[in-house]
């Protein structure tokens, strides 16, 4: 591997090494919170558990495999290639509490030692070819070729993962938006072991009929973008489809095999949903108030934590009274009479959010982070320089550490605003700028969450 030789190698204590819970191999799956989470995760869905019996067996863990780490402010190791090997290791030192027959003692594993994260992810994409992600889990390989395609790849690109690209650029999509939602349960569904796992191909076989279920999938030139043409109908889908899948673990792919069973299914699962929430009769739901009973929920909406949202709600206090006047004009914007008004404006409401936060939110104490040596290419310090809008969305969302919200910010890709924006011949749809404006909810309410809150989802050792 070029360059690698002038790399510091070196052994690092095991304690001082961290399992990196961004990996794009497991990221979107894992639903732990600990360093022991991870491990388990690992262990039981990425072979994790035969590279511990090998290493077990041989006695002793390859010096030719060497970690690559991340030096990390607070003297940490953040690995970012060979987590599954270092995983094994530390399942290793405490075997009774992981299911493995007896212990073998590591106190340091040899790594090379990267302070340069785009040298380092640039060497693990040369190291980690197309041909070695043909192993991947089908949803891994799936967030993998979307994450290729939203970087304009090539078809070869995307067909060297899977043949069936088309697919799982699909499957990627649906869930990308389905997770908020389903969130842990959704992903417990999708891994491949456990008593409830192994349910993707149901997800997949329901496409047939996902007109009825509220969304629809563009066409390959657009990547097979998901497209939401009802809110309301798809939220109430996917909390249905994976409430019943939760709990009925013993339906299969053949339940779902032809679009007669995906309807007489979509029926089943809400009927059971209505069936598990109805009320007794004379009573409401505990904590339903009579106002609540008689609000409908439209379409164009956001669930967020069991709720039905239209428009974000802020809990930082000092939001200037300007930035929210925009805000609150992008949510009533009418998406079919100012499609392409409505869609600039998500542009610009994120920028502001961003700059401000960024502006007025003292990362150690006496510093705003605009003031830090991260964000220096997105500040210049010269007097009338502009705000590199696209550098702060990219940079900021580097430093996210909720997975979920991080990959979202990343996804956004700004060229059909910009389009509407400097080009009155492209169009854009009411439902495109209905979406886009909904996808930010989750979004901004967590860019202008209490400052201390946000602060502590977010890496602030980067910004030193």
């Amino acid at each position: 591997m070029a360059g690698t030789s002038t790399l510091p190698e070196s052994e690092i204590s095991l304690n001082d090494l961290m399992l990196d819970d961004s990996n794009p191999r497991f990221a979107q799956l894992y639903t732990g919170k600990s360093q022991d989470d991870i491990i388990s995760y690992l262990l039981d869905e990425e072979d994790a558990r035969d590279l511990a019996k090998t290493i077990l067996n041989n006695g002793s863990f390859r010096q030719d495999k060497k970690l690559w780490v991340l030096k990390q402010r607070n003297g940490k190791y953040l690995v970012k290639d060979g987590n599954r090997r270092c995983a094994a290791v530390k399942a290793l030192q405490n075997p009774k509490k992981y299911g493995l027959s007896k212990p073998l003692v590591f106190t340091t594993l040899p790594v090379i030692i990267y302070d340069n994260e785009s040298l380092l992810n640039e060497h693990i994409q040369t190291e980690h070819t197309s041909a070695s992600k043909k192993n991947w889990s089908r949803i891994a390989k799936a967030l993998e070729i979307q994450r290729l395609a939203r970087t304009r790849a090539s078809r070869t690109d995307m067909h060297n993962i899977d043949s069936d690209f088309a697919s799982l650029l699909k499957v990627a999509n649906f869930y990308e938006k389905a997770v908020v939602i389903g969130k842990d349960k959704i992903r417990e569904l999708l891994r491949n072991s456990g008593e409830r796992g192994n349910k993707l191909i149901i997800f997949e076989r329901m496409f047939g009929i996902a007109n009825e279920c509220g969304y629809t999938f563009g066409k390959m030139d657009s990547y097979y973008t998901l497209v939401i043409s009802d809110y309301k109908k798809f939220n109430t889908y996917v909390k249905n489809i994976v409430d019943y899948l939760y709990n009925h673990p013993e339906t299969t792919y053949n339940d779902v095999n032809k679009k007669n069973d995906q309807l007489d299914f979509l029926t089943r699962i809400s009927a059971t949903s209505k069936k598990a929430s109805a009320p007794k009769p004379g009573t409401a739901p505990r904590g339903t108030n009579q106002s609540q009973l008689s609000t409908s929920t439209s379409p164009g909406t956001s669930t967020i934590k069991g709720s039905v949202k239209n428009k974000p709600k802020f809990k930082r206090k000092d939001i200037p009274p300007q930035v929210k006047k925009i805000m609150d004009e992008l949510y009533s914007l009418n998406a079919n009479k100012y499609s392409n008004s409505k869609a600039t404006m998500t542009r610009i409401v994120l920028e502001l959010a961003l700059k401000y936060v960024t502006e007025n939110s003292k990362y150690n104490g006496k510093d705003t982070m605009d003031k830090s040596q991260y964000f220096l290419s997105v500040f210049p310090p010269q007097s009338g320089s502009y705000t590199n809008a696209t550098a702060l969305k990219n940079k900021f969302a580097k430093v996210i550490r909720n997975t979920g919200i991080k990959k979202s910010l990343e996804g956004i890709d700004w060229e059909k605003q910009n389009q509407a924006i400097h080009n009155y011949h492209k169009g854009v749809t009411p439902s495109d700028s209905t979406q886009w404006c909904n996808d930010l909810i989750d979004i901004l309410e967590f860019i202008l969450d209490d400052e201390v809150e946000l602060l502590k989802n977010l890496d602030i050792s980067k910004l030193q």
